[in-house]
């Protein structure tokens, strides 16, 4: 069994794929209210998951997955307080010096 590394800011974006994939048995994957969520990978949006009304993960196709479609919805009912998204981010290949 593979080891994942939790060092460094907690983000493992493979989680979001692992929750998607159904659970063979079952034919049904986890329940869990998974908020749109983009995974960008070098600056692109990559894959963009979300939780159906019925309930069910799943994925936009990829054709769909692009900034343009991002932004309008995203900007589709607005809560009060202004904010439609958090943005996480990775580092990869940063070295940290030894006194941090």
């Amino acid at each position: 069994m593979a080891s994942i590394s939790l060092s460094g800011d907690g983000f493992i974006e493979n989680i979001y794929h692992f929750l998607w994939t159904k659970d063979t048995m079952f034919s049904s994957g986890p329940y869990v209210l998974l908020p749109d969520t983009v995974v960008y990978w070098f600056e692109s949006p990559t894959f963009w998951y979300f939780t159906s009304k019925s309930g069910v993960i799943k994925w936009k196709s990829w054709k769909n997955v692009n900034n343009q479609n991002i932004e309008i919805s995203f900007n589709k009912n607005v809560s009060k307080s202004g904010i439609v998204a958090v943005y996480y981010y990775n580092i990869i290949g940063e070295k940290k010096s030894e006194s941090e």
